[in-house]
């Protein structure tokens, strides 16, 4: 499995946060196997920067999105990871890959929006309106923009 940056800033303030985040976070991760080597290796986990409003690890069965809020899920080595967000703004992802739901339960006409690498907005299901629901591929998003502005 080849990583990705999420960011062009690199330094040692960020690889010593991840390296801190990681250490955290790491029990609650499920391991996975090492193919080249036979070794069990932990799994990274999911974050946003800033952080959500609310993060739960190894979520399991059904949680919902509170009224004004926008919800993501993202399942990693098998693990589920809750994020629950409320501020309009920006997003950077980190280790969001494969497939999961969101649910814009924001109010108004306000828009869940995802970006690529580069800033720009996806064009296959790159807004979900107020009220709705997707399937998502994480592996092109980079960012996800909660705005007032409609889909």
């Amino acid at each position: 499995m080849s990583l990705r940056p999420r960011s062009r800033k690199t330094g040692t303030a960020l690889a010593a946060g991840l390296l801190t985040a990681a250490a955290t976070m790491t029990m609650a991760a499920a391991p996975t196997a090492n193919a080249a080597s036979g070794t069990r290796l932990a799994a990274n986990v999911p974050s946003t920067s800033p952080a959500p409003e609310r993060f739960i690890p190894n979520a399991s069965g059904s949680i919902a999105c509170p009224s004004g809020r926008a919800c993501a899920v993202v399942t990693n080595a098998g693990t589920k990871y809750f994020f629950q967000f409320y501020k309009y703004g920006r997003y950077r992802l980190s280790y969001f890959l494969g497939s999961g739901p969101v649910h814009n339960n924001q109010t108004g006409s306000a828009a869940m929006r995802f970006y690529d690498r580069n800033g720009v907005q996806l064009r296959d299901r790159g807004c979900v309106r107020a009220g709705g629901h997707e399937w998502i591929n994480w592996d092109p998003v980079w960012y996800i923009g909660l705005t007032q502005t409609p889909c």
